[in-house]
């Protein structure tokens, strides 16, 4: 689901989380910590939950779970996602891990964008 959808469809104010992954988490409290806290901020009716990853990209894989744990909680996620410190290979694999299929719904300015987006990229190579 596009945010403008999300937006558009709702009468009332929107809410929406953003959470960090726990850094140092061996243990794996942390994150069942905020696992508990999510559920219990569910009361509120988010419309999506955001999920960030650290400078670099560190935390990518442990983003990456968390998305996927929510995401099987019927949450509705919206991972951040960068190419900072990622190579082709890493940038594919990341998404095929997201299960992130190409949109063919986009609109003449969304495709447009899109195109030099990618234009400026491989001129970078």
């Amino acid at each position: 689901m596009k945010l403008k959808d999300i937006y558009s469809q709702n009468d009332k104010t929107v809410i929406s989380y953003e959470i960090f992954p726990p850094k140092n988490d061996d243990t794996g409290e942390k994150t069942e910590s905020l696992y508990q806290e999510i559920n219990e901020l569910n009361k509120f009716s988010p419309a999506l939950i955001s999920v960030t990853y650290g400078a670099g990209g560190s935390n990518k894989e442990h983003s990456l779970e968390i998305v996927k744990q929510l995401s099987a909680k019927k949450f509705n996620t919206m991972p951040h996602f960068t190419c900072v410190c990622s190579n082709k290979e890493q940038i594919n694999q990341y998404l095929d891990e997201l299960n992130v299929a190409p949109r063919n719904d986009f609109t003449i300015g969304e495709m447009t964008a899109y195109v030099e987006t990618l234009e400026i990229l491989q001129r970078r190579e």
